[in-house]
This record gives structure tokens, sequence and C-alpha cells, in this order.
């Protein structure tokens, strides 16, 4: 009843059920359904827009009009025309919610300048500059020459690039020596599981209590080439080795100071507890 519920959650499978169901039930017509995945998880929770999952409870919000895209104020506003965040994908309704908790003087990293997208690379950044007018900005990039180029271009002295592999254990421990604690950070990288993984163990002691760690282009079952992260094998969300499965884990004590699990349409925030 009503566009929000919460309920106690026993069995893992169910609730893992739902976190699956909310990112990727919205596919269009004519993607491949995995045949691991029990379809009638989408018809038996229609309009689903958000799972939010402690130890034990989830909680479900549905589609209504307070939650739709805001095209006139907001995210969409800002990042409109400047990155996929919103011109294909709707991460708009995700970051209305999640982002203004953490005030505008933030201090943030987002893996990924968008070195390979067709309209060119640092959309993602100049959306952060104008969306947190105090934040100091961080970006991680693998192609060097891209990063080395567009960091020559740059006008703007809060955002910083560092050149290297989200794979790489002692330079991810390298960043985090330099950039301090973090607010906000965004995994817009590989999109692969294990990479995805990898950086959220090296990353998670960097955010401060209370700041948020998002996951982007969580796609699950997409086609015959993809599992639950663009790229890998096929296989089942609930097999050990996949994203989803670690999200669980996470969730029963794999991280320290996790305070949620929230998820929508391809999307994931982390949240870290306020109490330490």
């Amino acid at each position: 009843q009503g566009d929000e519920f919460a309920f106690p959650v026993d069995d893992p499978l169910q609730a893992s059920n739902l976190l699956v169901a909310v990112l990727t039930c919205p596919e269009p017509p004519g993607f491949l359904r995995l045949e691991y995945f029990n379809s009638s998880w989408c018809s038996a929770f229609p309009d689903l827009l958000t799972v939010a999952i402690r130890p034990n409870a989830v909680r479900l919000v549905k589609h209504n009009l307070s939650l739709a895209r805001q095209p006139t104020n907001g995210f969409l506003k800002i990042a409109r025309g400047l990155t996929d965040k919103v011109d294909y994908h709707a991460y708009d309704v995700a970051y209305d919610q999640w982002l203004p908790p953490l005030g505008r003087a933030v201090k943030l990293l987002e893996v990924g300048l968008g070195c390979t997208m067709q309209y060119g690379p640092g959309g993602s950044m100049e959306v952060w500059s104008r969306y947190f007018a105090e934040a100091e900005i961080h970006v991680i990039e693998s192609n060097a020459d891209c990063a080395s180029a567009w960091s020559e271009a740059l006008a703007s002295a809060r955002i910083l690039v560092h050149v290297g592999d989200q794979s790489d254990a002692q330079f991810l421990q390298a960043v985090r020596e330099r950039v301090g604690l973090l607010d906000l950070i965004v995994d817009d990288g590989s999109h692969l599981d294990r990479p995805t993984m990898d950086t959220l163990r090296a990353l998670w002691p960097s955010l401060r209590p209370g700041g948020a760690y998002v996951i982007e282009d969580i796609v699950c079952g997409r086609s015959v080439n993809q599992g639950c992260m663009n790229g890998d094998p096929l296989r089942s969300p609930f097999s050990s080795g996949s994203l989803v499965n670690f999200l669980f884990r996470t969730i029963e004590g794999g991280l320290p100071d996790l305070h949620h699990v929230e998820c929508q349409y391809r999307i994931c925030m982390l949240l870290k507890d306020e109490l330490q």
C-alpha cells in the first residue's frame, strides 16, 4: 500500500531477487532475460523505483510524481547535454535523492574521465563542478594521453586528475594517501565486476562517516555477452564472483560501518554509517 513500505526478510534470495529486479526490470522490450532470474518478480513489484537493504530488512519505493524526473531543476537541469548519466540513463532521479544530504562543499572522487565517450572526456567533471559549487574534485583515469590532454586544457584548479588503473591496488592506495577523506565516490570506470569490487574495497576506508559510494552502470542480463556488469561472462548474479553477491556480503558485514545499500535502475549507492 502507498508509495513506500518496509518489511523484514529472512531469506537472502528474496532480497537478492528484489535487487536484481530493480536493476533490470525497466529494460525495454527486446533485451534478453537470463534464465536464472525469475521474471515474476518484475510483475509482482510493478513501478518499483528503489530497493534499500539493511541486514534482515528491505525498503521498497514505488515510482510516484514526487520522484519523477525534474527537467527544470536539480541534477537533470545541470547535467543535460553534458553526460550520459542523464542523456542516456536517468541517474538524476537517484542523485536528486542521494546528493543533497552531502551538502555543497564536498570532496569527491570519480573513477573514469569518459575518454571513450562519443561526446569526449570530462563531462561529468563539469557537472560536478556546477552541482557542487565549492567542491574539491578528483578523477581517476587510466588513459594517460587523454587525461594529459584534458588536464592541459582545464581551467579549474578544483579538479585534479590521477592517472592509473583502478585494478592496481598500489595505485589506489597512493590515491587514498593523496586525497584523504572523501564525501562522495562514484565508480563510472571499467564496469567489470572484479575491478569494481576491488575498487570498492580499496577506497571504502577513504569515505568519511555519512559519505556515499555510488556504482553506476550495473547491467544484469542485458545480452548474452553480459553478466551483472558490462563485458563480464554470462553468469548468475547470485554466483560467488558477481557484484550482486558481493553487495549482499557487504550488507552482512563485508564492509565496516556500512549503513545500507540502496539501488535504482542500473545504479547503487552504499551509505557509510554516521557513527564510528
